[in-house]
């Protein structure tokens, strides 16, 4: 009974029906059917927040296994996600920006060829495979056909048709920057998987209960080193993207805790910081969307966060946290600003971050005991905390920016004072 269990798990069972989620947030569309040439039709649920405004325009964060995420009473297990409820709180909040959630239902015996990366598993040995195959479900069970991943498809079903669809019936956001993907257990799989393949669509994607063992056990499996080596050839450019991780410790999950310490080894050794990049256990949470409700405000708060944009053209700077960012016609002029409190205090270290209107990183300059120079990945002080942080005024102005001095990593200022400086202009939500 407990294995049937988990393959339910896995396979996510349709069984519930086609009912439309009833929301109390928001509403539901449904495109029943959906047709693609790479994968069988499959209904698509498009979730808008409160005031939807196709004046506006919205980030768009496209979820696997659409049917469970809205409404419980519609689903196999009697569990949900609760999208709406936790999104609309944080834009409520201004936690995260503006965005719309795009629910692909799975394939039900098919998700799990759909959702297994197909490069990692094509790269196995003739024996591996062989081995695999004989624990994993046939993607066709009824026709006994062989079990082989076609993640590949159901990629390029999301990429080149539902992702112009959506974009061509809502007012979104179409750059890289605000085209999210996210998922749980095999859903983690195929996310991480999205934006390694397509580093141009996807600015950042959120993994929960990532399935590395891609199957339901771990002795003598050669899966998660299969993803190992694709993670060390693939991972996007950590400039320009966000990936998040998290795993619990119970049922599934606690399968999960030795190849997550090797896949955060391979993200630090290409470059991923904090910045970019997220791995949180939760102890005690077990493989259920019960459970990744619970948390799912930690990822889209890490990778949408509610950003504010610059009244008018120029090279903005971005303060770690991507929360706010101001705009100076000239970056010496900050630089400058920072060079003037380091001679007061030789000692101190500080650094900024230079973006380009992309949210492509173009420079970091640290300044070191006095000395500014370039350099090329972030540095932090002590628990993480920013190096440069500003406040806004009432009316949106910037007004004030307090430069945190760290001595080697030790901070070293009073936090009752401040650098006052101008000519920031002003900032304004984004459209």
């Amino acid at each position: 009974m407990k294995n049937r269990f988990l393959l339910l798990a896995l396979l996510g069972s349709v069984a519930a029906g086609a009912q439309l989620p009833q929301t109390p947030f928001g509403t539901v569309l449904r495109f029943e059917n959906f047709a693609s040439e790479f994968v069988p039709a499959r209904n698509v649920d498009v979730w808008l927040p409160e005031g939807y405004d196709s004046t506006k325009k919205y980030a768009v964060l496209y979820m696997h296994d659409g049917q469970m995420l809205f409404d419980s009473t519609t689903t196999w297990n009697g569990q949900e996600w609760g999208v709406d409820e936790t999104v609309s709180r944080l834009i409520a909040e201004k936690q995260i920006r503006d965005c719309i959630v795009v629910g692909i239902w799975n394939g039900g015996v098919l998700r799990h060829s759909e959702y297994f990366p197909q490069k990692p598993f094509e790269s196995l040995t003739n024996a591996e495979l062989e081995a695999v195959r004989q624990t994993l479900p046939a993607n066709r069970q009824e026709q006994g056909q062989t079990f082989a991943p076609t993640s590949d498809n159901y990629l390029k079903f999301l990429v080149t048709e539902l992702k112009p669809f959506i974009d061509s019936h809502f007012s979104t956001h179409r750059d890289r920057q605000n085209t999210f993907v996210a998922g749980s257990s095999m859903g983690g799989l195929i996310s991480m998987y999205a934006i390694c393949e397509y580093p141009r669509v996807f600015g950042g994607a959120a993994c929960l209960s990532t399935h590395w063992p891609g199957v339901f056990t771990m002795e003598n499996n050669p899966i998660p080193g299969a993803f190992l080596r694709y993670l060390e050839a693939h991972l996007p450019d950590p400039e320009s993207h966000k990936i998040y991780f998290d795993y619990g410790t119970a049922t599934l999950d606690s399968l999960y805790a030795v190849t997550q310490v090797r896949v955060d080894s391979i993200m630090r050794q290409k470059g991923f910081s904090p910045l970019q990049w997220k791995t949180q256990k939760f102890p005690g949470a077990d493989h259920s969307e019960r459970a990744w409700r619970e948390r799912l405000e930690v990822p889209l708060t890490f990778l949408a966060p509610k950003i504010f944009y610059p009244k008018y053209e120029g090279n903005p700077i971005v303060w770690q946290g991507e929360r706010y960012f101001g705009n100076v016609k000239k970056v010496e002029s900050i630089s400058f600003a920072l060079e003037d409190s380091v001679r007061q205090n030789p000692a101190y270290d500080k650094q900024v971050i230079v973006f380009n209107e992309d949210w492509q990183v173009m420079e970091h300059v640290y300044f070191y005991q006095g000395n500014p120079s370039e350099i090329t990945r972030p540095l932090y002080g002590i628990e993480m905390k920013p190096i440069v942080e500003y406040s806004l005024s009432s009316t949106g102005e910037l007004g004030t920016l307090s430069v945190n001095e760290f001595n080697q990593g030790v901070p070293a200022w009073n936090p009752g004072e401040e650098q006052k400086f101008t000519g920031f202009g002003s900032i304004y939500p984004c459209d």
